[in-house]
């Protein structure tokens, strides 16, 4: 039996908590990690996240606190905070961490203001290993121990295979890779044609419709990760196909929820000033098409999206000007 680890998760909303519950069942020590004290409170207290993961009990075995002295002893740190967070958080880690602890990116998603993929935000700020941890995992199911896959990536291969061991368990595969690039650009590119997807749904426009988009939408996830370095393989696995499909195809996803909202007319602020998680996509569709526009990928889909969330365009007139394009060739 190998020894026990101790897996600091930062962050307790629904993602941050069904990970420190997973990490529990592969046998380690574990502390979850929240910045606000009134909800440590309430968590310790009721042993229930309610606001994030509602009805899933919190074992006695999970230490959660606010007091971040607790990373001078993490084997691995887990960072389970929104995408455009990822600068602040980090800066408020670096005082605690030891430089030899790997910090694992959970979230999905690209800095808008610094226009970079999250590694690199942390790589700015840290010299400690950085991974990134991806793939189709809705919270409430891994919590429940539905068995589930994703992707551990990092360019040190053995530092990716190592926390690999350390977080997999029965029911959860954890599959690793060397592409941290591919990986990320995969998680957070998925995340925008999920909100297509939603739209597509939202208006009735056919299963043949949200085929046609899934399958361009994955070709333009592929040209852009592969423009920022990533391997084209990626994309046909857990982190690219596997993620954009869960994510674009299920009402439990934010960003496909939020799509459909959209498609059935609500306005974007009314969606989003009633919820409590955030709508990766977002942001994300912003720093996604800058990118896009500085190494010149063709990325109609992501173009599309941004003009309806960023530039207030109606749905309509921007799938009309979508179906006015041919192209004889799909590749």
């Amino acid at each position: 039996m190998q020894e026990k680890k101790h897996v600091v998760v930062i962050g307790a909303g629904a993602f941050g908590t069904a990970l420190a519950l997973s990490t529990l069942k592969a046998n380690q020590n574990v502390t979850l990690y929240a910045r606000r004290p009134e909800l440590v409170d309430e968590l310790n207290l009721k042993r229930l996240n309610d606001r994030y993961l509602p009805d899933i009990p919190l074992p006695k075995e999970l230490t959660i606190t606010n007091d971040l002295s607790v990373l001078k002893t993490a084997d691995v740190v887990l960072l389970a905070t929104p995408a455009q967070h990822t600068d602040h958080v980090i800066d408020d880690l670096k005082p605690w961490l030891k430089v030899s602890t790997p910090l694992v990116i959970c979230a999905k998603g690209i800095h808008r203001v610094e226009k970079s993929l999250l590694s690199g935000i942390a790589r700015r700020r840290v010299a400690n290993p950085v991974a990134v941890l991806s793939g189709p995992s809705f919270a409430d199911e891994l919590a429940l121990s539905a068995p589930t896959a994703v992707m551990l990536a990092c360019q040190e291969i053995d530092v990716a295979e190592s926390i690999a061991k350390q977080l997999r368990h029965s029911v959860l595969r954890c599959y690793v890779s060397q592409d941290i690039i591919g990986v990320q650009a995969a998680g957070a590119c998925k995340n925008v044609i999920a909100i297509a997807s939603g739209i597509v749904d939202g208006l009735g426009m056919g299963c043949n419709t949200r085929a046609a988009l899934l399958s361009r939408g994955l070709a333009e996830m592929m040209r852009l990760g592969v423009a920022l370095g990533g391997e084209t393989e990626t994309f046909l696995g857990l982190a690219g196909v596997g993620d954009l499909f869960l994510t674009a195809t299920s009402s439990k996803s934010r960003n496909y929820s939020f799509g459909l909202q959209l498609g059935q007319g609500e306005s974007m602020d009314e969606i989003l000033g009633r919820r409590h998680s955030v709508t990766e996509g977002v942001a994300t569709t912003a720093a996604v098409y800058d990118i896009a526009q500085e190494l010149a990928v063709y990325a109609p889909l992501t173009q599309a999206i941004y003009r309806v969330l960023h530039e207030k365009e109606s749905i309509r007139s921007v799938i009309t000007d979508i179906l006015s394009r041919q192209s004889e060739r799909e590749f």
